[in-house]
């Protein structure tokens, strides 16, 4: 009997055909997705992120290297809200809870923007424009999501979907 290690979030094979799936769904708001799909479709997007933008980076003028990170970002918002919807609907709540994060998403677009593209001596002579607290107004929905995402779903069907895992 042979020792295979595992990875921690389940074989690397399947957290890219969980994350495939993701992308393939990604308009889809209807339906059901298990947190598994989830956590393999942040971490793929993640990595994937980190490695275009390094490359970006390493690459491309500073501003042009911050259009492709903020591009990627951009790209990424309506998948991640479809997902959301999708685990909501997987716990038998309403998709329109994902809404909950659209003032941390824009908050994270916004500051993702003004911190790639303001020019680095502009950047020491002025504030950050967000400051004085403002995110804490996006934090309680944040938090209401997150810990919605690590709940288990519904093992039976619901007024959403039939559940597919059975």
């Amino acid at each position: 009997m042979s020792y295979e290690p595992r990875a921690l979030f389940g074989s690397t094979s399947a957290a890219a055909k969980s994350a495939g799936a993701t992308v393939r769904r990604s308009l889809d708001f209807a339906g059901r997705s298990h947190r598994t799909e989830f956590f393999h479709y942040w971490l793929v997007s993640m990595l994937l992120g980190a490695i275009i933008g390094s490359g970006a980076q390493a690459l491309l003028p500073w501003n042009q290297a911050a259009a492709v990170y903020v591009a990627i970002q951009m790209l990424m918002v309506v998948p991640y809200f479809a997902l959301i919807a999708r685990r909501f609907h997987d716990m038998g709540l309403t998709g329109w809870l994902a809404l909950l994060l659209l003032p941390a998403a824009a908050m994270g677009l916004y500051s993702d923007y003004w911190y790639r593209f303001t020019p680095p001596d502009i950047m020491i002579a002025h504030a950050y424009p967000l400051g004085g607290g403002f995110e804490l107004l996006a934090l309680p929905g944040v938090c209401v999501v997150w810990v919605a995402l690590i709940q288990d779903g519904q093992h039976e069907d619901n007024q959403f979907v039939v559940n597919p895992f059975l």
